[in-house]
């Protein structure tokens, strides 16, 4: 970015000031838990981050610092995860989101990067309105938007396996793209197997483990640098227009 719109290095009369010309805070959200032996466990929080930084440039909002912890009870099985509770995860979200509306940022765009986040913050929405319906305010007007949402035809077009999500060449090709030194192919030696639900139709909260016993899908060797490039590319001219629309939205009036 050719202009600093991380709020953590930031001073405080620069975040001030920033405040008077957007009322959107930007939060990258990831999470810690192992993605095979090639790739680091913040490989979610580093794809949001990244996925934001490019959408900044384009339309201007505030980036907060990323959350780098979430909801990770189906992976405590592999080394390396750290998992919190979702009401304790609802109640952090809460408080960010009341600080960021009390210094001038009360549209908060959540950017999850990783997959089970969504439950905390849903429920932080379903918190917001109920309060608004007390109190005939909003205290603050949080949305949550998903990295693979944003990008949804650029990995049809590509052609990605309808398996290969978790630590496969999806996101190790963000990875070559946004952060290329962390990452390490030559320890993958195979693909990874994914096994299907002893009960179709279903998902059930059991350790990961089970279904995808080598902690990554499909085979990441497949990744380039090129692929991830035109899908971060393509997700951050999307997710400029959420900024922007976010920044004239009304939820008084707006669906």
């Amino acid at each position: 970015m050719t202009r600093e719109l991380h709020w953590e290095r930031l001073a405080g009369p620069e975040v001030a000031a920033l405040a008077r010309e957007t009322n959107v805070a930007v939060l990258p959200v990831g999470c810690m838990e192992m993605h095979g032996p090639h790739l680091p466990t913040g490989t979610d929080a580093y794809h949001a981050m990244e996925l934001c930084d490019r959408a900044v440039a384009i339309e201007p909002a505030v980036v907060l610092p990323p959350i780098w912890y979430n909801v990770n009870d189906q992976m405590q099985g592999y080394p390396g995860t750290i998992h919190i509770p979702i009401p304790v995860l609802r109640e952090h979200y809460h408080c960010i989101c009341l600080e960021c509306a009390r210094n001038g940022f009360d549209r908060i765009l959540f950017m999850v990067g990783h997959g089970g986040s969504q439950t905390p913050i849903d429920e932080l929405q379903s918190r917001a309105l109920e309060q608004r319906t007390r109190t005939g305010h909003w205290e603050y007007f949080p949305l949550q938007t998903f990295i693979s949402s944003l990008m949804a035809d650029e990995i049809k077009e590509l052609n990605f396996h309808p398996y290969d999500g978790h630590g496969g060449s999806l996101e190790a090709s963000w990875m070559l793209a946004a952060r290329p030194d962390l990452v390490h192919l030559e320890r993958v030696t195979e693909p990874g197997p994914v096994r299907e639900r002893a009960v179709p139709h279903t998902r059930p909260r059991v350790p990961w483990i089970r279904q995808v016993p080598f902690g990554y899908t499909c085979d990441p060797r497949e990744a380039t640098a090129e692929k991830g490039d035109k899908m971060l590319s393509a997700a951050a001219r999307r997710l400029a227009e959420v900024i922007a629309k976010l920044k004239i939205f009304d939820p008084e009036k707006d669906h």
